[in-house]
């Protein structure tokens, strides 16, 4: 395996495990958390759903970093480099900031809401990134 592709595979596992770890969370342990913070339960339902749409981005990204390194282990070029990066930028700050949303009090929500749609566009623009380095020429 090429060495960038190697990085990017051993990033991708990493996220991945993150992932699943910080889902297991969501499903054990944010609910209880939420409750001895004094949250009605549609609250916590509320923030618990919000919890687990940061674990579902969070994982979706993790895949597409293992389809980037595959892909990088074939062809190399500066594009999908720069999709491998978008993308994990854009799950640190769209997953970082849902989970934040999730916990944190209500005060404190709309300062983490509003870096949501920076990691959302991070993510679109790795899906373009991988599209433009499918048609890219190998360097």
């Amino acid at each position: 395996m090429l060495p960038i592709a190697q990085r990017w595979l051993i990033v991708a596992a990493v996220t991945g495990a993150l992932a699943v770890v910080l889902g297991a969370f969501g499903a054990h342990a944010v609910p209880s958390y939420l409750q001895s913070r004094g949250f009605d339960a549609e609250a916590i339902a509320d923030r618990s759903d919000d919890f687990h749409i940061a674990a579902r981005y969070h994982t979706y990204g993790a895949l597409f970093l293992v389809g980037v390194a595959i892909v990088l282990d074939r062809q190399t070029n500066r594009a999908l480099v720069v999709a491998a990066w978008c993308m994990l930028l854009g799950i640190v700050v769209f997953s970082g900031a849902v989970y934040a949303v999730a916990l944190v009090p209500i005060e404190a929500r709309s300062t983490f809401g509003m870096m949501a749609p920076i990691g959302g566009s991070l993510m679109i623009a790795a899906w373009v990134a991988l599209a433009i380095g499918a048609v890219s020429k190998r360097e």
